[in-house]
């Protein structure tokens, strides 16, 4: 099991628990792992390991290293807002939650407010919550046309047009979940997915996600 550790609410250490070190009930059940969990050692570190010490059989730290996590490489906003100062509300989905920030106040457009990041790296986006908005039906394609048009006009494709990724709120159609938007060129291609809009709104299978994004302000 691995998981991330909040320290004195400044740093992140991600720790990888091997199987058998802890009872199963209690890696289930946050409160009670970190009741029993080992007390994190000092030092400038980032991903430790827990395991049996050889002699004892009891929970020992394994490993302790400082290690080049993952990160963003393509930013789209210059503002990095460091996610333990976030306000964390409900989970919508995996990875995907509801947060309050001090740098914002509530709006009802859907725009890229930053970068969530950890230490130096960027590891999400933060972007604005729509209240009461509504995924898109077919009496919405004009709007959804509308919103899509600029996107193709800038040489990008959003690679996945359904009526989950647009929201409807005050007369607009809104479009989110951009993780996997790629540049595009080809007019041909870019015609395809205008048609597959056609057919987006009418979608009754319940592919795709619910309309949410990867960081929202609450």
């Amino acid at each position: 099991m691995t998981d991330a550790a909040p320290l004195d609410g400044k740093f992140v250490k991600y720790l990888t628990i091997q199987a058998g070190v802890y009872d199963v009930e209690d890696m289930c059940f946050e409160p009670a792992l970190i009741a029993i969990l080992l007390p994190l050692p000092p030092g400038d570190w980032n991903e430790g390991g827990i395991g049996k010490e050889i002699t004892t059989g009891l929970p020992d730290f394994t490993k302790k290293v400082k290690s080049q996590l993952p990160d963003m490489m393509n930013l789209w906003h210059a503002l990095q807002i460091n996610h333990i100062e976030l306000n964390m509300g409900a989970k919508l989905r995996s990875n995907v939650y509801e947060a309050m920030s001090v740098h914002f106040d509530e709006t009802a457009v859907a725009k890229l407010l930053g970068h969530i990041s950890e230490e130096s790296r960027v590891i999400g986006f933060f972007i604005e919550r729509v209240p009461n908005g509504r995924n898109a039906e077919p009496k919405d394609h004009a709007l959804c046309h509308e919103t899509q048009s600029p996107l193709h006009a800038l040489g990008f494709k959003h690679e996945d047009i359904n009526k989950h990724n647009f929201l409807i709120h005050h007369g607009k159609a809104i479009l989110i979940d951009m993780e996997s938007v790629t540049r595009c060129s080809d007019t041909e291609v870019l015609d395809q997915e205008f048609e597959r809009l056609k057919e987006g709104p009418r979608d009754i299978s319940g592919r795709s996600g619910r309309g949410v994004v990867t960081m929202v302000i609450k």
